[in-house]
């Protein structure tokens, strides 16, 4: 493992002239028809798969990018080395801004910034054989004297990702999917790139294999001197490789600190839930699992404020609030419950009278705080019971208007309301909640 160094978080960082790529303000926006009327009138939707990014990748580091998939890591990785032309920001790489180049343009600069897939197969074209697939950026590039010397080199890069000349003239579907990871490695280093980008690299590879690949691609870049950003959904797998990590939730990046600092003191929410989930052999080492409410929102729709509030397990309640905090996250959820019209009163109604017998308002509300409230509403304080207890009357009464009216009024939180700013715990710590507002 590469020694580590200090390492600075993102935007804005904390800086010394070692910097070899920064991002700012970086979005990715697809457009998105969603039938046949839309494409017809040329109306679509907007997929903000990356909405303000920045970040700071220093030489020689190895920054990772962690997340739940759909938050776009991926596409992150793919706008930064041009192949998705952004939307909006910058990206500066040794003092050239990248973001408005053309792809002949961006043509110098491919030596210097390579990319490994995530589908070993899939990024392998099946026509050409392992030395023409690892030969072919060496010729583009103008590298070798021939092609003697140019086979020669790549001989000594396949030995060095740890196959050998005799898979020169295999196919790719000849090999394993840990030795066409390999080649593509294998491909990626023929250039000697100054910069990195590996999107998954083991995801697709049996477990046996995957720790090899990520010790081979750790002792590359540090022999080689490489920066690299490596993509990953689980956090298990990019402590030992990572100097730092940045923790994506739809779009956006919530926080970014030193490897250790992040697995050892996080900040934010979402960082949390992610680290409760790493398997841990030690068994004074492991925490409580946090389990999330719901699904990561649509990019094509995004929560207002915070965009993790709509599953955060720590909202800010309002300066207002007389209960705990747990207490009003499980408000919040009956509130979350309420607006999105999901409540089925009818069919409460029927199964409260299957008996035969009329039931009251009262008794259908209370069945209906029993199947929607999270917890006992009688350990709420007073007042909120008595909310609570009045939206599920409003609700009964098929007063829908008056109940969303009373828990948007009632239970509000400075989470869905503002975005959070950019907050500093320690000086290589970034960390965006509403948590951390005033420290």
């Amino acid at each position: 493992m590469k020694q580590r160094v200090e390492r600075t978080a993102s935007a804005p960082p904390v800086t010394d002239g070692d910097e070899i790529i920064e991002i700012r303000g970086l979005k990715k926006h697809f457009q998105s028809s969603t039938g046949l009327v839309d494409q017809l009138f040329g109306e679509s939707t907007v997929v903000r798969a990356v909405d303000g990014v920045d970040l700071t990748i220093r030489n020689g580091e190895t920054i990772a990018v962690v997340g739940e998939s759909g938050c776009g890591k991926s596409t992150l990785a793919k706008t930064l080395l041009k192949l998705h032309e952004p939307t909006a920001g910058s990206i500066t790489y040794r003092g050239t801004d990248l973001a408005d180049l053309s792809q002949s343009e961006m043509r110098p600069f491919r030596r210097e910034m390579q990319m490994i897939l995530q589908d070993p197969l899939g990024s392998l074209n099946p026509s050409k054989t392992v030395g023409e697939i690892v030969t072919a950026p060496l010729e583009v590039h103008g590298i070798g004297s021939d092609s003697t010397d140019r086979r020669t080199r790549a001989v000594e890069l396949l030995e060095r990702v740890g196959l050998g000349a005799d898979h020169f003239n295999r196919s790719p579907r000849q090999l394993s999917g840990g030795q066409q990871q390999r080649v593509g490695i294998a491909r990626a280093l023929a250039v000697e790139p100054e910069f990195l980008v590996a999107d998954e690299p083991t995801s697709a590879l049996d477990v046996s294999v995957q720790a090899k690949v990520l010790n081979l691609l750790d002792e590359l870049t540090d022999e080689h001197g490489s920066a690299m950003l490596f993509i990953a959904h689980d956090l298990s797998t990019v402590r030992h490789i990572a100097d730092r990590v940045a923790v994506m939730y739809l779009g956006e990046i919530v926080e970014c600190a030193p490897v250790d600092e992040l697995f050892d003191a996080p900040k934010h929410p979402y960082t949390k839930a992610l680290l409760s989930a790493v398997p841990r052999i030690n068994p004074t080492d492991r925490t409580e699992r946090i389990r999330l409410d719901g699904t990561v929102p649509s990019p094509m729709d995004p929560p207002n404020g915070c965009r993790f509030h709509t599953r955060c397990h720590e909202l800010v309640p309002p300066p207002e609030w007389t209960g705990t905090q747990e207490q009003f996250r499980r408000v919040f959820t009956f509130r979350t419950s309420v607006l999105s019209e999901r409540i089925d009163v009818e069919s409460l109604r029927t199964r409260a009278s299957q008996h035969g017998e009329d039931v009251s308002t009262e008794e259908t509300a209370r069945l209906l705080l029993e199947e929607v409230y999270p917890g006992d509403p009688h350990d709420l304080p007073a007042e909120t019971y008595e909310v609570v207890w009045s939206v599920s009357l409003a609700l009964v009464e098929n007063n829908e208007h008056d109940a969303k009216k009373m828990v948007r009024e009632r239970f509000q939180t400075p989470c869905e309301r503002n975005q959070p700013e950019h907050h500093y715990p320690t000086r290589d710590h970034l960390v965006r909640c509403h948590k951390h507002d005033g420290n």
